[in-house]
């Protein structure tokens, strides 16, 4: 399922600029403009990265670039979450060094419901698709959204947390242009998490 926010926003291409121009408190100078088309938006995704890469959360070049559980290395596409939380336990999970865990953007993508493509109404869910490392049954799946071009979206359940989804994006999808990026905001993970990492 993806959040229900029904907005009305302007869509935004940089850091530090909030939704209506000005700059955003505590943002860095920013570079980026503000369009004036509008349209309403009903779903959220949700995407922690190195603050050094918050302008590049987007691109997908992450993912082609080592593959994940659902895309070959090769294979262009974004990973969010449905939820703030969901975003913070798939970024805690690969943590290695918590002198880091100050070091996050949080980007917040808003989009129309009707991007979004359920992945189980698509395609047959492997026996294996929990499995760890990821198996190669999941990265076709991946593969062959992106390929087909089948939606801008595709909605995946995580292993992390039973019952919550994470959201692939597709950059080249024509789609992809109804996509609103908040601008990059910096996120502090809470300091108790730490031991348990």
């Amino acid at each position: 399922m993806v959040a229900a926010a029904s907005i009305w926003v302007g869509r935004c291409h940089s850091v530090g600029v909030c939704a209506h121009g000005t700059r955003c408190p505590g943002s860095a100078k920013s570079h980026w403009s503000v369009g004036r088309r509008h349209f309403r938006v009903t779903g959220a995704g949700y995407r922690l990265a190195k603050w050094t890469r918050a302008q590049q959360a987007f691109d997908g070049l992450g993912a082609q670039r080592t593959g994940g559980r659902w895309n070959s290395p090769g294979v262009r596409l974004v990973y969010a979450a449905e939820n703030l939380s969901l975003a913070q336990l798939e970024v805690l999970v690969h943590f290695e060094r918590t002198s880091a865990l100050g070091r996050y953007a949080l980007i917040v993508a808003r989009f129309p419901a009707s991007l979004v493509l359920r992945m189980e109404d698509q395609f047959a869910t492997p026996a294996d698709w929990a499995s760890r490392p990821p198996s190669r049954s999941t990265q076709l799946i991946g593969d062959r959204w992106v390929r087909d071009q089948a939606s801008a979206i595709l909605s995946v359940p995580t292993v992390i947390s039973p019952g919550e989804r994470n959201l692939l994006f597709n950059p080249l999808h024509p789609d992809f242009s109804q996509v609103v990026l908040d601008p990059p905001v910096r996120f502090q993970f809470d300091g108790r998490l730490a031991p348990a990492l």
